[in-house]
């Protein structure tokens, strides 16, 4: 959804179906203007899961996934509020009890869990960084050309018989209202090949601004529709 009022009307319809349907059904609105977590991209994006799943994923990931899971847990009527199912998901992530099921995940669909745990994924060896050209706060991205500049490197099909390659995609290095010295990486690609790398790079130019006022960012959880 491009606009909260278009969500938050999707977000009710959802609501209103599952209630109607006598399932208890809950709408977490959250911001997606720029991507959440630093990653973008098929391996990229499990090597940022089993960070957060050892709890040392980005802030907003963590902030987001914990308001989600702690939602199903009332729903499921596991815990008594919101409250007590993040201190709950936040112990098993203390505990290593949700890293260990993600792993058994991994095993029963007949993946390699080893290779997360070694942090083995292929990761492509054509990678490029993008450099703030002055010192300043990085102004807000667009998600949607975020996702454009991502397909482009190899990440996402153009047509469905397009090929993925799963090491391909964007690493924010530093994102919106944070602090960026001029030569420093904000992002960082992964392309297929030099040539989808060249491609990237003159897609990145254009994502790229540093302002000198921090850029007033709007909250991670816009409202909760029951």
């Amino acid at each position: 959804m491009k606009t909260v009022e278009e969500a938050r009307m999707l977000a009710k319809t959802m609501v209103n179906i599952g209630n109607k349907l006598g399932r208890q059904t809950i709408a977490v609105m959250s911001n997606m203007n720029q991507p959440l977590g630093r990653a973008v991209g098929n391996s990229l994006e499990i090597l940022e899961v089993a960070d957060a799943l050892q709890g040392k994923g980005p802030d907003d990931l963590m902030e987001v996934s914990l308001e989600l899971g702690a939602w199903m847990l009332v729903a499921g009527d596991a815990v008594p509020n919101v409250g007590a199912g993040k201190t709950c998901l936040r112990q098993s992530i203390k505990s290593g009890s949700a890293w260990n099921k993600f792993l058994a995940f991994l095993t029963e669909q007949g993946g390699d869990a080893q290779a997360v745990i070694d942090r083995r994924l292929r990761v492509s060896p054509w990678n490029l960084p993008i450099l703030a050209e002055e010192t300043g706060y990085v102004q807000p991205f667009d998600a949607h050309k975020i996702g454009i500049l991502a397909m482009a490197l190899g990440a996402g099909r153009v047509t469905k018989e397009s090929p993925i390659d799963l090491g391909t995609g964007v690493i924010l290095t530093r994102k919106a209202g944070e602090w960026v010295e001029a030569g420093e990486p904000i992002l960082q690609l992964y392309g297929s090949n030099k040539e989808m790398l060249a491609a990237g790079l003159k897609l990145a130019k254009n994502l790229v601004e540093v302002g000198e006022e921090a850029p007033e960012l709007p909250p991670l959880i816009e409202e909760i529709i029951q």
